[in-house]
């Protein structure tokens, strides 16, 4: 017995071994891009932030873009395509795609929240159909439907399935009952079209007509200034949505529902306005990820149960999870948003939040130009609806893209902090409220973030005849100049995530960024692993990929008194560990104390002076660069922890 224990004891350290030494051959070859983007000026050029531009095709990037797959498209060669219009649903049938002798009979069922206790993760089925043949027209009076269809003589054998959402002007007519007629405030809807993942620059280099649109015919205003304030979407959209940072909410974020919590939705709500919240993907939605969502249904019109019935479709979405039946998701999304932006008057206004994961949320970049034609159709109707002088739309992501090949390059880790986001006012707005406008212009150019957008939509509200809480946020109205001397600090926004600063490139061996990647390894095993020690593998660093060096500039234009008075050096750091292959970047700080500081001094040998193996080092921020999915499994309540983590089950 002893011996066979010291000859697995052998065999699990040989294979160790072998993983570990293919890891580090399979890093060595990878390309990582080493060559630096260069900025063609500056989005923001303030007292204390500049903000490079660079080109979206820069040569940096080029090679990543090249090796990406086209998305699967959703169209393909389903015997059924049904075409909505309102409430009203018909059916064509391509014969040629039908086996010989099939009668084609199609029924739908309603698709229901299920209310009795449950979160969000149940629906229900409703018990009667409602069948139709042919191209008859069929008028639908429930808002979400399965439609299945199959051969008569093979009834259960369904060859063809699709899920529907209409908008049901029952609901809007409640609302506006409802509604106390004040002659002094002005109700602007307010409609937030979310895509995740997309940076500034990717949205130019893949949706070029949708900005041609945005900027020409909608006068919309880019927030080009617009700074993430956390690494994923949850942290972004509370900010969006409550103006408060994530430790800033009173619970257990992974253990408690989010019904408490001051969304904004629910101040519309409060002046009657009819309110839609809809992700796509319900298991990556920003409340449900590995937490409890809503116990109760958090907006009047909710997609959530909708799109939990289609993702147990394997018919609608056989051509990816970006599609049910021959649509992508978020054209089903728009396409309800529009039909509620057409509801006719007199009608409540609308708070309506629709964000769409996929196909944005894993990339690649190229897979966001499937979205153009659904954006298109809808921002040109919307062009034309009668809501256009009623509303607000305001069309953005949470950050940019995360994960993949892009993030080995230093344009991918600045893209990802820098998210899309324009602001389309009705026609008449500028003429009212000229200043307002033209602070939102100045304000383009001027460091923003998600906390800005939060106090704007407070100040539609006031318009509205809201009467609201203090919010001890960061947040400034964008109707109002954002001071050119404002800092991401002032800005609410971590160093990890500042682009302000310029950076210089660091040799990977340097004797310092060795030391930071070290101690950002020993912060992922110590702490973030803290609570799921006993099922995560030990890590060690495997290479450092690449490094840069955050320059204060003190007799420049960048008048950084933080980094001079406190006396640090701030590097970022990618680094991969073994065992899995995991790759991160790191944001560490080095104190030397101010009486150490050489002003100026960016270099190598400068820092190696400053920073001095008994100065202190500080992990600020440890981000993961690439997909985990298979790696932690063995967690199922540390949410956190998984992206670190290597479970020992697999080693």
């Amino acid at each position: 017995m002893t011996r066979l224990r010291s000859a697995l004891a052998q065999t699990v350290c040989v294979l160790m071994l072998a993983s570990t030494a293919v890891l580090w051959y399979l890093s060595r070859e990878r390309p990582i891009e080493t060559a630096r983007p260069r900025p063609t000026g500056l989005l923001v050029n303030s007292s204390v932030c500049q903000l490079p531009e660079f080109h979206p095709w820069d040569p940096t990037v080029l090679e990543v873009l090249r090796e990406e797959r086209p998305l699967t498209p959703c169209s393909g060669d389903s015997p059924v395509r049904l075409t909505q219009l309102g409430r009203t649903l018909t059916m064509d049938v391509h014969r040629d795609r039908l086996r010989a002798g099939c009668r084609l009979d199609c029924c739908l069922r309603s698709v229901r929240r299920e209310q009795d206790g449950h979160s969000d993760d149940q629906f229900r089925l409703g018990e009667q159909e409602v069948c139709f043949r042919g191209r008859t027209a069929l008028s639908v009076s429930e808002q979400f439907v399965k439609v299945t269809c199959a051969c008569s003589d093979e009834p259960d054998v369904a060859i063809f399935e699709d899920f529907r959402a209409f908008f049901i002007p029952e609901v809007d007519r409640l609302r506006s009952q409802q509604r106390v007629s004040v002659s002094d405030v002005q109700q602007l809807s307010v409609y937030l079209v979310g895509i995740d993942s997309v940076s500034t620059l990717n949205f130019r280099r893949f949706l070029p007509k949708v900005r041609e649109v945005l900027e020409t015919d909608l006068q919309a205003v880019p927030m080009l200034g617009l700074t993430k304030v956390g690494a994923n979407t949850l942290p972004n959209l509370v900010a969006l949505l409550t103006g408060l940072r994530l430790d800033q909410l009173n619970q257990s974020l992974r253990e408690e529902p989010y019904d408490h919590q001051p969304l904004i939705w629910k101040h519309f709500s409060s002046l009657n306005y009819l309110t839609m919240y809809t992700e796509d993907m319900s298991n990556m939605a920003t409340f449900n990820f590995h937490r409890r969502g809503f116990l109760t249904q958090p907006t009047d019109i909710y997609l959530r149960p909708l799109h939990l019935a289609s993702e147990q479709s394997r018919l609608a979405q056989r051509r990816g999870d970006h599609c049910v039946g021959h649509r992508l998701t978020f054209e089903l999304q728009l396409q309800l948003l529009q039909d509620l932006m057409a509801a006719p008057d007199p009608s409540s206004p609308h708070f309506a939040l629709v964000f769409s994961n996929a196909p944005s949320h894993a990339g690649p970049l190229s897979h966001i130009g499937a979205l153009q034609p659904g954006l298109l159709q809808f921002l040109r109707a919307y062009r034309t609806s009668s809501r256009r002088n009623s509303s607000v739309l305001i069309l953005f992501s949470d950050h940019g893209m995360r994960f993949g090949p892009v993030m080995r390059t230093e344009l991918g880790g600045y893209e990802s902090r820098m998210p899309l986001l324009y602001v389309i006012l009705p026609p008449w707005y500028e003429r009212q409220y000229p200043r307002r406008v033209a602070s939102l212009r100045v304000n383009s150019r001027r460091l923003t973030t998600f906390f800005d957008v939060h106090a704007t939509l407070r100040h539609l509200l006031a318009d509205a005849g809201a009467s609201l809480p203090n919010v001890p946020s960061p947040g400034l109205s964008l109707f109002a100049p954002v001071p050119e001397p404002r800092s991401c600090r002032d800005a609410g926004v971590d160093p990890a995530w500042c682009t302000c600063r310029r950076h210089v490139a660091l040799p990977a061996d340097h004797a310092v960024v060795v030391r930071a990647a070290v101690a950002a390894v020993r912060h992922i095993d110590t702490v973030l692993l803290r609570a799921a020690r006993d099922r995560c593998a030990r890590l060690g660093l495997l290479r450092v990929m690449s490094a840069l060096l955050t320059v204060s500039e003190g007799g420049g234009p960048v008048q950084d008194t933080e980094y001079s008075l406190r006396g640090f050096d701030e590097l970022t750091v990618q680094l991969m560990t073994a065992p899995g292959g995991a790759e991160f970047e790191a944001t560490v700080r080095c104190y030397s104390g101010p009486g150490d500081r050489e002003r100026g001094t960016a270099g190598g040998q400068a820092l190696a002076v400053r920073c001095r193996p008994e100065h202190r080092l500080e992990v600020l921020e440890v981000t993961r660069l690439n997909l985990y999915r298979g790696q932690s499994d063995c967690l199922t309540h540390h949410h956190d922890e998984r992206r670190y983590c290597y479970c020992t089950d697999l080693l």
